[in-house]
């Protein structure tokens, strides 16, 4: 392991809602830990994004050459030539708390065979104000890939060469490409969890996941099988959605706690 990890994070953007991308790219500059980050944008938005953010240290803002989520975060991971170490996404939405990145990388060190990492997830509404916490840990990363997702991205760090040898993400997927992503990179090795919060998922009206909530779950049970090509791992598949539902429902509520979970500013109009 390199004393320091290269991380590069990657925030795909069609700058529509400049209130919220300011604040998930201020959450990524503000880490703890030192992040390059790659800004995919239209070409149309990239010079204004670039006037925007350009003052910003190791960051960059380039113009998607396809449209599709899945194929912007690809486009920044070749461009890069799958140089970092470790890598992930940020939706241009969510936010991460100042140590999420650190944690990650400190539980991928502790985990050396692990090939992601998850963590603990507020979920905010529109104005900020929490919802519920995805604190499913070891359990999610066990049956990562398998049943109903307990894994919540924002704030999930990759080893970049196990991405790269699955060639990046399925770019035919709309919804769910983190959850296939994790059921194939399931195959080639461990998932690492952590007790820390490493991310803050805003739910609104015009956000992907919100708006297609029905959709993202029947792509992602169809993904799924199509990863899953031997019987045995389909069966496995299909028995652990009743014990994933049961977890998801039993876990997915505000603690007490919720204090303590960080959670951005509120947003302010652009």
């Amino acid at each position: 392991m390199p004393e320091q990890e290269d991380v590069q994070l990657v925030v795909p953007t069609r700058a529509e809602r400049l209130d919220l991308l300011d604040i998930s790219i201020r959450s990524i500059l503000d880490q703890t830990y030192p992040v390059r980050v790659t800004v995919v944008a239209p070409p149309a938005a990239q010079a204004m994004l670039r006037d925007r953010y350009g003052s910003a240290a190791k960051l960059d803002v380039t113009a998607e050459r396809q449209k599709g989520l899945s194929a912007a975060i690809n486009q920044a991971w070749r461009d890069d030539k799958w140089s970092s170490t470790v890598t992930g996404w940020l939706g241009d939405d969510d936010a991460l708390p100042p140590d999420s990145v650190r944690h990650a990388v400190e539980a991928l060190r502790t985990n050396p065979r692990a090939v992601m990492v998850h963590g603990r997830c507020l979920m905010i509404d529109q104005h900020g104000a929490p919802l519920w916490v995805a604190r499913n840990g070891w359990l999610a990363g066990r049956l990562a890939g398998y049943g109903i997702n307990l894994i919540a991205q924002p704030g999930c760090l990759f080893r970049t060469a196990a991405v790269k040898e699955l060639d990046g993400l399925d770019e035919s997927l709309t919804y769910a490409m983190d959850v296939e992503l994790y059921a194939r990179l399931r195959r080639l090795g461990p998932v690492a969890s952590t007790r820390h919060q490493l991310g803050v998922f805003r739910e609104h009206p015009d956000g992907l996941s919100t708006a297609g909530k029905a959709a993202a779950a029947k792509e992602a049970r169809r993904a799924q099988r199509r990863v899953h090509r031997y019987t045995a791992a389909r069966v496995a598949d299909l028995a652990a959605v009743p014990l994933c539902s049961l977890i998801g429902r039993t876990t997915a509520r505000l603690p007490w706690s919720a204090s303590g979970y960080w959670r951005p500013a509120r947003a302010s109009r652009d």
